[in-house]
Order: C-alpha cells, then structure tokens, then sequence
C-alpha cells in the first residue's frame, strides 16, 4: 500500500511529538545538550535514553512545548464517531485498555528508549507498557491487528525511518478522545525544534499508514 504524503505539516509536529526533550534531573530545569549527536558503535544515531514530552490531552490546541493542529480533517465516519463521543459514558482506557501507540505519545509521562544495531524499543512508564521493533527494513508481519500496530524501522542516512501499520482500530488519539479515524493513509512525524537541538543535524521520522485489516 503506497503512502501519500500529508499536507497539514504541523498535524504531524504536535503528535509527537513523541520523543521530545530529556527529562531533568533532581528538579533542575532542563538545558540541550550541545556538540555533535551521539552515535553508536555502527555510526548511527543513538537515540538511547530517558525521553520527556509535552503533554497533549488535545491535540487541535497549543499547549507548552508543542503547536495543536486545529481543526482535524475528519472522514463523515470519524466525525460522527467523535461528535459522539463521551468519556463520562465510557472509554477503554478506563478499562486499563492500552492507550494505543498515538494517545500514548500525548501522555505526560516519560519515555525510555533502548537501542541496539538491530532493534529499537520503547519502554512507557504508563502502565509499563513497551513496544520493541527491527532496524533492518524487513517486512511486516502478517498478524492480528494490535494496539501499537506493528513497526518496522530503517535508515535513510541519519534519518530513521519507523513504518507502523495493522492498528486494531481500538484506539484514540489523545485524552480528550478524538477518534483515530482521519482522511489519509499515511502520517509522517517530523523533528521538532526541541528534539533537533538535541540531535543537531540527525532526525526521526515516523510513518504511518492506515489499518491493512480494514
């Protein structure tokens, strides 16, 4: 399934921006490293380490540390899934559901990232969930449609390259509970200013496309 490039820029900045700056330590506010990004053994980034984002309980609005989207660009189908909407009623999150991969990046606790020449895992302090995935390009899996989707990574130069595909369907996009249910088949995450401080000239990007078992 080809992935068409999205035309609402910063929709992809604010979602993410998933692995923003490091956190800080005994309290003391958080300066960016400086000098070249730090690399493994192999010469690629190593992106290895305690991650704090911003948190986004609604992604269409602007908070500290990160630029909401506005308005999103529902299909009729996601509209009315999300005009009907009411936490009071029910969400499966407070059924201690997985937050699914897009609603756990907006939440506000830490991340930490383990990276190997091979693989590359995600370990959330939310409920301890974790997410791990290959490096090397290899093909999906054909499997039962999950919470986090399955990933797959590869490099194009310093830029790493995450392709997630098979989510359940299940999941919504932040706190508030917008609907995963936009007008596009692919999501491309890009750097924010914060994460390229840090990574200097290296960058991060995520794509997504939409559920294959739909």
């Amino acid at each position: 399934m080809s992935i068409r490039p999205i035309s609402i820029a910063l929709f992809c900045a604010l979602i993410a921006t998933s692995l923003f700056g490091q956190g800080t330590e005994g309290g003391a506010r958080y300066k960016p490293p400086t000098g070249p990004a730090p690399k493994l053994a192999n010469g690629k980034p190593d992106f290895s380490g305690m991650w704090q984002r911003p948190y986004v309980p609604d992604m269409t609005k602007s908070t500290a540390g990160q630029i909401g989207a506005g308005e999103l660009p529902f299909t009729a189908a996601g509209k009315k899934k999300w005009e009907a909407y009411k936490a009071e009623e029910g969400d499966y999150a407070g059924a201690c559901l997985p937050f699914g991969q897009i609603r756990s990046m907006n939440s506000p606790d830490p991340v930490q990232i383990m990276q190997s020449d091979k693989f590359m895992s995600l370990l959330y302090e939310q409920n301890t969930w974790f997410k791990v995935f290959p490096l090397d390009g290899r093909k999906h899996r054909d499997i039962v449609p999950t919470w986090f989707g399955d990933s797959v990574g590869h490099w194009e130069g310093d830029t790493l390259v995450v392709d997630t595909v098979n989510f359940n369907g299940k999941t919504r996009l932040d706190t508030i509970g917008h609907p995963n249910q936009l007008p596009f088949t692919g999501l491309a995450l890009v750097p924010t200013m914060a994460l390229a401080l840090l990574l200097l000239a290296t960058g991060i990007m995520l794509r997504r496309r939409e559920n294959r078992a739909k």
